[in-house]
């Protein structure tokens, strides 16, 4: 398995698809967005659930609506013989201009029905995206018959859309920073899409080696992109002779993808807008040999770390068979230790340390071969803290293995009286170290059972039909003792606790421990009391005798006594 680091020494990340779904009546628009209070215009009445922006007298749609999962959208199939979808499919097209329209302008449309019809106009005939383009066109017309001033503020919005989307959309290949460090300024911040620079996005630089922006928080420059190349200063720091590198990064980009939602035949087709991205360009003055360093990361807990003898980590220039600039086999030393396994640093040439940084102009694939089972290798870029001037490739394998926990109880006392708090303590282990939900119950009471030539006890009780007096929950916090259940009890009989964990991602569950374990029982009892007086002190011979016996403490109870007069 091999994972890129790409151009300008940035890792192409996995990126993770947020399925959303979409449905409308021209072009359908859907993003995820917190709740907005919808604007209908015009004399119709709407039939698209939650929507905003122009209905005509004869129920035209012109706008956007809310799916069943609560994405909002622009239908592409305009005419009444078109359902709106119940249960659509994602399909993920690539066309720049649209995905850039639906991401920028959906969320404000559904406040706006000017603009969410504007958004409708512009993706369903402009763009190309409404499969009657001639009902678009016509709904226009009638939208301007029947309110000429809405159709005015319409018909601005919609120039605005389609002009903005055409001057910035991202280029075939995405959004593409080029920033350009020169002594004491980086020149070129900002960014371009398939036009002139693009303003109001979020850009950070982080400058690395002996120099510091001259405004910001020294490292660390943070602003919005603007519709002009900006410049940001910056000024050496310590002797002022190593090597600077300024890291730009970009985010909330649109997408040069939109999702199409669609429930087959005869229901509308709804484009929705997708994740947003993140564009990143790195670039560097000064001297200094660029090589890669690499840091192998152990991610796990307890888990059965032998098979990672062996596993090779190894960083390729270029491509992933291309020259190798940095490896690390992992041996029984390195399974030894905790949390970081290993630390390497691909050769370095004559007079490079450690500190060497990524060439920005190629780039770099981790290969990781003789995968481990049970394993997965993640790559990443972060930022390593040597001489703070490096940007280290770390290479982590985290552990997958499923932990079988198990539980093993104690009750506070095997003998207890009414009266008397008990409680129970519950050993984990095998848990991985991860967090899991516990549960506790006490069942009781029974009545004790006396077996033949046997004192009354719990050890054959049926507790098929036992109560629970008490229950509650509890947090495995990894391996460990955990003291749970405390409780008062005040009827005499046969008590029992029972526990169980919850399964998790990364643990199996805990079946309920079986009532009636001897270490989880108690017998609780009442504890008589006697106080006995004599009818008196000194008498005759032939005199007759009595003893008064005061009892407490039996709860109720019948109790069996005897008595005997020593003499």
């Amino acid at each position: 398995m091999f994972h890129r680091l790409g151009p300008r020494g940035l890792l192409a990340a996995l990126v993770a698809v947020l399925i959303l779904v979409a449905a409308c009546c021209a072009t359908l628009v859907v993003v995820v967005a917190p709740r907005a209070s919808a604007q209908v215009l015009g004399p119709g009445t709407p039939t698209i659930p939650g929507f905003s922006g122009y209905v005509l007298a004869d129920n035209g749609e012109l706008g956007i609506g809310r799916l069943p999962n609560g994405t909002y959208g622009v239908c592409t199939d305009t005419g009444g013989e078109f359902a709106w979808p119940a249960d659509p499919t994602r399909t993920l097209i690539t066309n720049p201009r649209t995905a850039y329209a639906l991401g920028k302008y959906v969320e404000p449309a559904r406040s706006d029905g000017r603009l969410a019809a504007a958004l409708w106009w512009a993706v369903g005939a402009d763009f190309g995206q409404n499969s009657h383009a001639e009902r678009v066109l016509s709904h226009v017309a009638q939208l301007k018959a029947e309110n000429p001033s809405v159709w005015s503020d319409v018909r601005q919005l919609h120039d605005r859309i389609v002009a903005d989307a055409i001057a910035n959309a991202a280029p075939p290949d995405g959004y593409r920073l080029s920033i350009k460090v020169r002594e004491g300024v980086v020149e070129r911040v900002g960014i371009k899409g398939g036009g002139d620079w693009i303003d109001g996005y979020p850009i950070t630089l982080r400058i690395t080696g002996p120099a510091r922006f001259e405004a910001g928080d020294a490292k660390t420059w943070s602003g919005t992109t603007a519709d002009r190349e900006r410049s940001v200063r910056w000024t050496r720091t310590g002797n002022g002779n190593g090597r600077v590198v300024v890291k730009a990064t970009v985010d909330q980009l649109p997408a040069r993808d939109y999702e199409r939602w669609w429930s087959g035949r005869g229901t509308q087709r709804v484009l929705a807008a997708a994740n947003r991205v993140t564009a990143t360009d790195v670039d560097a003055i000064g001297p200094g040999q660029e090589t890669v360093p690499l840091q192998v990361v152990k991610a796990a807990q307890d888990g059965d770390r032998s098979g990672l003898v062996g596993v090779t980590i190894e960083v390729h220039a270029d491509s992933p068979t291309g020259p190798v600039t940095g490896a690390h086999t992992f041996t029984d030393a390195d399974l030894q230790a905790s949390g970081v396994v290993a630390t390497t640093f691909s050769p370095s040439p004559p007079g490079c340390r450690n500190d060497c940084l990524y060439d920005p102009g190629r780039s770099y694939y981790v290969v990781i071969t003789g995968e481990p089972p049970g394993w997965t290798p993640v790559a990443t870029e972060v930022l390593a803290r040597l001489n703070d001037d490096a940007s280290a490739l770390v290479a982590r394998l985290d552990d997958l293995r499923i932990f079988t926990p198990s539980l093993v109880t104690q009750i506070s006392a095997q003998q207890s009286l009414v009266g008397d708090t008990i409680r129970d303590t519950v050993t984990a282990s095998n848990t991985g170290g991860y967090a899991i939900p516990g549960h506790w119950a006490l069942l009781g009471p029974v009545q004790p059972v006396a077996a033949p030539g046997e004192p009354f006890g719990c050890a054959t009780v049926d507790w098929s039909g036992a109560a629970q007096v008490a229950t509650g929950d509890f947090l495995i916090a990894g391996d460990g003792d955990y003291v749970v259940g405390e409780h008062l009890v005040t009827t005499p009989g046969c008590y029992t606790y029972v526990e169980s964990a919850d399964a998790t991602p990364q643990t199996l569950a805990v079946a309920q421990t079986s009532p009636g374990i001897p270490a989880e029982t108690t017998l609780t009892t009442h504890q008589p009391a006697l106080a006995t007086q004599v009818s008196a002190t000194w008498v005759e011979v032939g005199a007759t005798l009595t003893d008064t016996v005061a009892v407490s403490g039996t709860g109720g109870a019948t109790v069996p006594g005897g008595w005997r007069l020593l003499g």
